[in-house]
């Protein structure tokens, strides 16, 4: 979160539940945006220990939609994404209309190819593909949202807001038609699920231990006149160890909008704003990065470059050699600004190194080896008294700075379908989404009786089947049940409710039974009947083609036939010779 805040004091393994005010106290940001961060973490968690990492509401809404959305169809040439609600993770993602995969709100791109995570002109190979939610949440100011502002007061920015991104994708997991399925382990999924590891630690710079007791250390500790809210954030992943980044003592949240660009002079970019003032403005020689809301939802870093020159709302900058074209962020173009020092640009810094590299101030920075990925960052508050950043320390003598993993951006995977793609055709294979009833339809559907019973050919059963219908413990009455052949083109007859045939529906139950009988056919041994619930009042339990969403339930019965049990001399070699009289010598 990019915000102008003090900065963020949650902590979880403080189990606090709540933040109170105290009359006439001073009001801080920080408190607000901690009671926020309890709420969140009291409902997810419980979110999450009550649906588990994923799962979708099942049923329709009152226009006969489904309430689980994005399930992941296909029309052969084509992939779309339902409308609907699922949760990752204890993270609500919504979907108010069904669309393309490639046309999703929260997923701005122009080929399938990102969709799966390739270069936008890059041809999408023909394989078995993973397709999955990716949730997170993105900081939205008045410059992303404009309603946010009150007009009545002159249109003050004044707070922020956090919104869920919920993004469909692709992802290749073997050659098409392989034996994969939804549950099957990936080594491509779980380096895509994988959390950022890599490490920073931070520290105000030690005093100097040559120095004499008796003098004030000129270098000692936080420096700065003002408190800051320092962001360390990865620009790039140069390699494995040598991680390029990029910081703020504002937290990122100087922000202006783009407004275009000279035709003559493509150095000279025209802004809304220089920013609020001198402080937190726009200068010569500060590096800004180009960016657009595209370039944000998509997890992307922008352009760096470093301002030459200010006059008015025109900005001149040092492109460094890079193409910067106004028409390339066309998503609400935006103008970031970041602090390091005008001959630096982005850092490079190793990982695991010995020596600390100092942004500046006496603020000091590591980093430790581990997963880095673009977008991920750090906090450090730092507080001119008393002279030192806020960061968590070890007990030892003196303290040592722990390394913390990054405060985000937090993403949250869950397996959607899975498809084969071949001849630039989608095939989908299943649905990998786990849907839940709400707790006043937690439908039990079971057997009660008439499994396994034997009969003459083309003679009914001596009982009939029966299954149940149940909420809890309370009896169903209303339901509509189906039974039928398996398969349906098999002997036999089967009559209920709705008459007879190779399928019939039961409507009426007794104390939430449903019962069919059944006539067997005359020549195949071994028959099977299914049985599935198709709806309860109306409501349906089968998708659009009529196939159950719920476990079905089969009934098993044989012929009886003489054949079956007949001895034939000879057949066993224990009987066809010798004296088997009781006691026989």
């Amino acid at each position: 979160m990019q915000g102008d805040f003090t900065r963020l004091t949650f902590d979880r393994s403080k189990h606090y539940s709540s933040v109170l005010n105290q009359q006439g106290r001073v009001a801080l940001d920080a408190d607000w945006n901690e009671q926020v961060a309890i709420e969140h973490h009291d409902v997810r968690t419980t979110r999450q220990d009550v649906i588990g990492l994923c799962g979708g509401p099942q049923g329709v809404d009152a226009a006969g939609d489904p309430l689980a959305g994005f399930d992941v169809t296909t029309d052969g040439a084509t992939l779309s994404v339902t409308k609907g609600r699922y949760y990752v993770n204890g993270l609500l993602a919504e979907k108010e209309a069904t669309t393309a995969i490639t046309a999703q709100p929260d997923l701005p791109v122009t080929s399938l190819a990102q969709v799966a995570g390739l270069a936008a002109d890059a041809t999408v190979a023909a394989g078995a593909y993973l397709a999955y939610l990716d949730g997170w949440e993105r900081h939205i100011s008045a410059l992303e949202d404009g309603s946010i502002r009150e007009v009545a007061l002159g249109g003050p920015d004044t707070a922020t807001r956090t919104q869920v991104m919920a993004q469909v994708k692709l992802l290749r997991v073997g050659d098409a038609g392989d034996a994969f399925t939804c549950a099957t382990d990936s080594a491509a999924w779980d380096a895509l699920t994988a959390a950022s590891s890599g490490l920073l630690e931070a520290q105000a710079e030690p005093d100097d231990p040559s120095e004499s007791a008796c003098v004030v250390p000129a270098k000692a500790g936080y420096r700065g006149l003002e408190n800051q809210l320092y962001r360390v954030e990865v620009q790039r992943v140069i390699s494995a160890t040598r991680i390029a980044l990029k910081w703020s003592r504002e937290n990122g949240s100087v922000v202006v909008g783009w407004t275009g660009q000279d035709n003559l002079d493509a150095d000279k970019l025209t802004v809304s704003s220089t920013g609020r003032d001198a402080v937190l403005g726009l200068a010569a020689n500060q590096w800004v990065e180009l960016t657009d809301d595209a370039r944000e939802q998509r997890g992307e870093s922008g352009l760096l470059v470093k301002i030459i020159k200010v006059e008015g709302n025109v900005l001149t900058i040092d492109p460094d050699g890079q193409a910067v074209l106004y028409s390339d962020f066309a998503a609400n173009p935006k103008i970031r600004r970041w602090d390091m020092p005008a001959d630096a640009g982005e850092i490079e810094v190793t990982t695991d190194a010995v020596a600390w590299t100092e942004l500046e101030m006496g603020v000091q920075i590591r980093l430790k080896a581990g997963i880095f990925r673009p977008g991920d960052y750090w906090l450090i508050p730092a507080r001119t008294f008393p002279a030192d950043i806020e960061w968590p320390r070890t007990g030892a003598t003196p303290p040592q700075p722990i390394p913390q993993p990054p405060v985000g951006v937090q993403h949250h995977y869950c397996r959607l379908a899975l498809f084969d793609f071949a001849g630039g055709d989608w095939s989908k294979r299943g649905d990998c989404r786990t849907l839940f009833p709400p707790l006043t339809q937690l439908i039990d559907f079971y057997s009660v009786g008439g499994d396994g019973q034997e009969a003459l050919p083309g003679a009914a059963l001596g009982q009939p089947l029966q299954v149940a219908v149940t909420n809890g413990q309370q009896p169903i009455d209303n339901a509509r049940v189906r039974f039928r052949l398996v398969p349906q083109t098999a002997a036999g007859q089967l009559t209920g409710t709705s008459g007879a045939g190779k399928s019939v529906d039961v409507t009426a139950g007794v104390n939430g039974v449903y019962a069919c009988t059944w006539r067997l056919g005359a020549t195949v041994q071994n028959q099977r009947v299914e049985a599935f619930l198709v709806d309860i009042d109306g409501k349906p339990f089968v998708d659009a083609a009529g196939e159950p969403r719920v476990p079905s339930i089969f009934f098993n019965a044989n012929l009886s036939r003489a054949s079956q049990v007949a001895y034939a001399p000879g057949a066993c070699a224990d009987l066809g010779a010798g004296d088997h009289r009781a006691g026989g010598a």
